[in-house]
């Protein structure tokens, strides 16, 4: 009993770093929006602007509430061994992300155009919890599997970043392409 309680959770540790390569824009002119767009002669006629980099660690616990019974359909073409590995019915996660922002650098004529542009990406940091619900209906012959998510950053504040908290539903419908 022991065992087949500690086999139902699953921890997972996750590293990762992104990369935003630096890229060139041409400079508004003007001439579509006379009043609005006259950057050129104090910005030049490009500028560039490098986002800044993310790097951050991810743990996710989840836990599989109910792995439900398998039975053969046609989904498995009849198959006990099939529906054997079939996904969970119910399977629960929780996770915390940790991302590091980097510093954005823009590149022009005007340093001073430059800094206003810099000081909104200053580097920082968020935290983000996300807690999962997916409740799987392959073992009982539908391929449809059901999504409620709830992504908060504003529990655990960030630095120089705004916080999303996000309600995700959604549901996949899986298909075999021969």
């Amino acid at each position: 009993m022991e065992r087949e309680f500690a086999r139902r959770f699953t921890l997972g540790l996750d590293a990762f770093y992104e990369v935003f390569f630096p890229r060139e824009y041409k400079t508004p002119t003007g001439v579509e929006n006379p009043l609005l767009l006259k950057l050129a002669p104090y910005v030049g006629d490009h500028y560039t602007l490098d986002p800044g980099d993310f790097a951050g660690l991810a743990l996710q616990l989840e836990f599989v509430a109910w792995r439900g019974t398998a039975r053969p359909s046609w989904l498995t073409a009849g198959d006990a061994g099939r529906a054997g590995k079939l996904p969970p019915i119910l399977v629960l996660s929780a996770t915390y992300k940790y991302t590091y922002v980097a510093q954005s650098d823009w590149s022009s004529q005007s340093a001073i155009w430059d800094w206003e542009k810099e000081k909104l990406w200053l580097p920082g940091h968020k935290n983000t919890l996300w807690f999962r619900a997916a409740l799987n209906l392959f073992r009982f012959g539908i391929p449809l599997q059901l999504n409620v998510g709830y992504r908060n950053q504003s529990w655990l504040a960030g630095r120089n970043v705004r916080a999303a908290d996000v309600l995700m539903v959604g549901m996949r419908v899986p298909a075999k392409f021969f």
